[in-house]
């Protein structure tokens, strides 16, 4: 209903009916508490199961026969499957087409632009749809569970499974026999409601109960009888899905060996390992040495074992380790790098005061031993903690949301990170009744001083009999408020008493609106001026935009389309006053005073009566703008503080994106102050001239520099030729470098340098070109520069190992070597000579898994080396036993038969480094390399051919190391390699006495 009013009349109208309005009002409203439980329960009982019934009614009308022709499937854990009839798409249809159409949930979010333009398949429409549309943010507390979901506008529907249950980021552990998966969910909101089951690699469905909202358990046995434990470690479903009703719902990751920080020591935890059993653990590796550590020891519980060595373990960033039961050849791990650097995972937590936390999730369950209080360092046992589900409560120490709380736990360490907490009230606490009271009672005001503009003070003998009415009532509740005899109940004092004071609002409201409204009428009857009997008193305002303006200014109104009417002015100060305007159309400006600045114009229309809201005159100031540069490079830098300081006053503002703030600049502002500050430069201090156009400037900062030094290293080694990565973890870091800066080797030994980078946080790593990504494993490090410089080690570990062929055929090679020394009847010092030669080669190939800062620099994989290096030593083989058999060395044996036995070694090595760098050069410089041997050890053979009785063993050798001109490039580095130290050693055989006498013995 609107009410128009324009004369006393209606004004008494309006007024008496107000009179019964608020006579009611007063005692309709004073029971209202003792009625109020009443009303619930009518509304409770009544109102909700007549909708109910409706809603019921409605629904059952909905599922009709056409409902069917929608059907909604999750197909994947991340996709559902929209499938339409298209019987239903036409115009004798449900659904008009061609057309988009909308699938929604009934929390209103759902899929749009559902396109129904393109032809039908088998009769049906069908949509591939994300399920990740439903996140948290969205969805809240609504429960997607069997969730209905509609076409829009129409009544097909469906449902379906939409809810999510994925695996959280913090570790799972085991307590009393059962194994706890900590979960985050989406459209879970009562989790007793959900079943969820986990697929096995058996295709069997492994049950998994809620505990709570965020964490599921399964049973221990179970969970190692339907996976993995075969070896292989993985440990984890093959399927990794969470279940509802056989729908895809969550997915989990595999559960691995891990190394844990369990309640005061480092231990191996697997659900495999099982309680009171005893495991026999081997460290292979741990960090770069390659000492071997193994221990015997009962398990401490149910999938916690002991570590040999902890204390070292602790401080490495991966082992290598094997695990078995003590007794047992089986491996139940073989191998496994695990690595210990990784930071923990957290979860986040409310401060509720000083000494309390509420987590996201139970902090209870998890078994807290014992906590440290970051960055402090302060060390809480847990005699001093206080758990209850959620809550944390900790004694002798005051928390902060900076702070982060580090807790050993069952699931290993676990950060939690806090934030303040936010207080907000819900709606049941709202005091409804003194709520009710106070919006009445400013709306009985409102319209009082409406009434009171309309009309002047003038009382008929109702409105002077309410008034004395009113002041009677008010009185005696004063009164009976002061002496509170005890038959006057406290309602009347909690509700009366406010409602007195509400009642008389409505009166002030008449009597203050036609003071305001129509003084202004009787000042201008007084002054005789008869024709400004409708002149209206408007308000003005004048402001830079965002500030009123201090200074004087005049006002100036015309009226609109008049040019030679009269104007009408006004002076005001401090940003605010009137002006006096008869009805009619006016244009506005104002000027100020003692400047050449005026505002803009603005139109308002003046009615009788009618104030209208204030006159707004902005004055548009000059612009003072600022760049920031960097003084080095074409970069604007974000985020610099920028201080703006005259003599009035000093404001502070920052960079935008694009290096740029702007300010508005004061009246009277001639000159200004400018301080330009950034973390990353050098602070600087300016002072400039403004204009009467403003000011902009450009603004350079010098960058603060340091220098960043890095030592690339392959496992302890330092290594060249390998780039360095330099990844910037500041965003104007990133500005200024991108997302990643490369820099090559610059210097001997693995070193790089890099001048002159801008201090700051970032990451450095090492650059492994594709091919070396899959041999070796990188970490990065974080380090700060400053300007006194930064020195770090960046560190890759050689990730290849020989496999179980090149380990067969190491121990076939040794046989074969072993076979031709091992003979009887005859001397074989010579013969166990040339086999050193082999032995420690075939040593050297064994260590290849420890060398890799040498395959760095070869372009062959480690396998392919490997193989041509085992190939070349065959060969070897087979030149040492076939010189080695000839007659004349045979004989020489025979004759030497009585002699003492001799162990003589070759002197030489392997010498990987020259190795390394031959396959990298090349075969051409090798070939020239043995071609001069080769003459060297002939000329030594003739030189020795004097003095000695026999020179076969030495001179069948040089006539019988040949090398390959044919087959795979490595291959022929590998047999020139292997020929080289053969020609050594049959050199070197003149060099040792033992050997030599054998030579010198006459054969018959």
């Amino acid at each position: 209903m609107i009410l128009t009013i324009d004369s006393q009349a209606g004004s008494r109208a309006i007024m008496r009916t107000i009179v019964v309005l608020i006579i009611v009002s007063g005692f309709v409203m004073s029971p209202v508490s003792a009625e109020t439980e009443g009303i619930d329960r009518i509304e409770h009982d009544g109102t909700s199961t007549i909708a109910n019934q409706l809603q019921s009614s409605i629904a059952s009308t909905g599922q009709s026969s056409e409902s069917q022709a929608l059907s909604v499937e999750r197909t994947t854990v991340d996709q559902i499957t929209i499938t339409l009839d298209a019987d239903v798409v036409g115009e004798d249809g449900l659904i008009s087409g061609p057309q988009n159409v909308s699938l929604m949930t009934n929390h209103g979010i759902g899929w749009g632009d559902l396109s129904l333009n393109g032809e039908p398949e088998n009769g049906k429409y069908q949509w591939n749809e994300s399920v990740k549309i439903l996140d948290e943010r969205r969805i809240g507390e609504n429960s997607l569970t069997n969730a209905t979901v509609k076409i829009e506008d129409t009544e097909l529907s469906d449902t379906v499974h939409l809810h999510t249950i994925e695996q959280a980021s913090i570790n799972s552990w085991i307590q009393n026999g059962q194994l706890y998966i900590p979960v985050d969910t989406v459209g879970v909101t009562n989790p007793d409601e959900v079943d969820p089951l986990l697929a096995t690699k058996n295709n069997e469905d492994l049950e998994a109960d809620f505990v709570d909202s965020h964490t599921v358990e399964i049973n221990l046995n179970k969970f190692r009888d339907a996976t993995d434990s075969s070896g292989s470690g993985t440990g984890a479903p093959v399927s990794n899905n969470f279940e509802t009703d056989g729908v895809p719902v969550g997915s989990t990751d595999p559960i691995v060996p891990q190394i844990r920080f369990y309640h005061g020591q480092m231990v191996f935890w697997h659900p495999a390992i099982e309680s009171e059993t005893e495991y026999t653990i081997t460290v292979h590796d741990i960090g770069r040495s390659n000492e071997e550590l193994s221990t015997d020891e009962v398990s401490l519980d149910s999938g916690v074992a002991p570590l040999p060595n902890a204390d070292r373990v602790a401080g490495a960033e991966n082992v290598t380790l094997s695990v078995r039961q003590a007794g047992s050849d089986a491996l139940l791990f073989g191998h496994r790098n695990i690595n210990t650097d990784s930071e923990p995972e957290s979860f986040n937590a409310t401060l509720i005061d000083d000494q309390t936390i509420q987590g996201e999730r139970s902090i209870e369950r998890l078994n807290v031993s014992s906590i440290i209080v970051e960055p402090e360092l302060n060390y809480i046992s847990k005699t001093n903690t206080e758990v209850d589900g959620n809550e944390l409560t900790l004694s002798d120490t005051s928390l902060e949301s900076e702070n982060t709380i580090r807790m050993a736990t069952d699931a290993g360490i676990v950060n939690v990170k806090l934030s303040q907490s936010a207080t907000t009230g819900s709606l049941n606490s709202i005091p409804i009744i003194p709520v009710i009271i106070g919006v009445s009672g400013i709306v009985l005001f409102v319209i009082g001083i409406f009434i009171g503009s309309k009309r002047p003070v003038k009382l008929d003998i109702i409105e002077k009999s309410f008034i004395s009415v009113l002041i009677v009532f008010i009185l005696s509740v004063l009164i009976i408020s002061q002496v509170r005899p005890a038959s006057v109940p406290g309602d009347f004092l909690r509700h009366h008493l406010p409602m007195s004071v509400v009642l008389v609002l409505p009166v002030l409201g008449y009597f203050t609106g036609s003071t305001l409204f129509h003084r202004e009428q009787a000042q201008y009857k007084q002054s005789g001026t008869q024709t400004q009997t409708h002149t209206v008193q408007q308000q003005v305002n004048i402001t830079d935009g965002a500030q009123p303006i201090k200074q004087r200014a005049k006002i100036t109104a015309r009226k609109t389309g008049d040019a030679n009417s009269t104007s009408r002015t006004s002076v005001i100060t401090g940003g605010s006053g009137s002006i006096s305007l008869p009805t009619g159309k006016w244009t506005i400006s104002a000027k100020i005073e003692n400047e050449q600045i005026s505002s803009e114009t603005v139109q308002r229309s003046v009615y009788q009566g009618d104030r209208g809201p204030p006159i707004e005159l902005t004055v548009n100031l000059p612009e003072i703008s600022i760049t920031v540069q960097d003084s080095t490079r074409d970069f604007r830098v974000p985020d610099a503080k920028i201080q703006l300081e005259s003599d009035q006053e000093k404001t502070t503002k920052r960079s935008g994106e694009d290096g740029r703030v702007t300010f508005d600049s004061k009246l009277g502002q001639k000159t200004v102050g400018v301080t330009v500050s950034h973390e990353k430069y050098e602070k600087t201090t300016n002072e400039y001239q403004v204009t009467d156009n403003g000011l902009s400037e450009t603004v350079t900062l010098k960058p603060q520099t340091g220098k960043l030094r890095v030592v690339s290293q392959i496992d302890g080694v330092e290594t060249e030729n390998i780039d360095a990565k330099i990844t910037p973890e500041e965003p104007i870091l990133k500005g200024i470098y991108g997302e990643q800066k490369s820099i090559k080797k610059a210097g001997q030994e693995g070193e790089y340098a890099e001048g002159d980078i801008l201090i700051g946080q970032y990451r450095v790593g090492l650059e492994l070109s594709d091919r070396l990504e899959t041999l070796f494993k990188t970490t990065e490090k974080r380090v700060t520069v400053s300007e006194h410089g930064e020195t770090v080690v960046a560190e890759a570990s050689f990730d290849w190992h020989l496999s179980e062929s090149h380990h067969d055929r190491i121990r076939r090679l040794r046989e074969e070597i072993q076979g031709v020394t091992a003979k009887s009847g005859i001397d074989t010092a010579i013969q166990r000579y040339y086999a050193s030669v082999i032995n420690q080669v075939l040593d050297e190939i064994e260590q290849f898994p420890k060398q890799g800062h040498y395959f760095v620099r070869v372009d062959s994989h480690p396998d392919e080396v490997t193989d041509a290096t085992l190939e070349a030593v065959a060969n070897a083989v087979e030149t040492i036993s076939e010189a080695m058999s000839t007659k004349r060395n045979l004989d020489l044996f025979t004759a030497c038969s009585d002699m003492v036995d001799a162990n003589t070694q070759w002197q030489g090595t392997f010498d990987m480094e020259t190795f390394a760098n031959r396959l990298q050069a090349g075969p051409v410089a090798a070939r020239r390399t043995f071609a001069e041997q080769v003459d060297d050890v002939s000329a030594r053979i003739d030189s020795e051919r004097g003095s000695l009785s026999e020179i076969a063993p030495a001179q069948e050798m040089l006539e019988r190391i040949e090398i390959s001109d044919s087959g795979k490039r490595i291959n022929n580095i590998a047999s020139i390699h292997l020929a080289i130290l053969l020609l050594s050693a049959v050199e070197e055989l003149f060099e040792h006495r033992e050997l030599r006498e054998r030579l010198s013995r006459t054969v018959f």
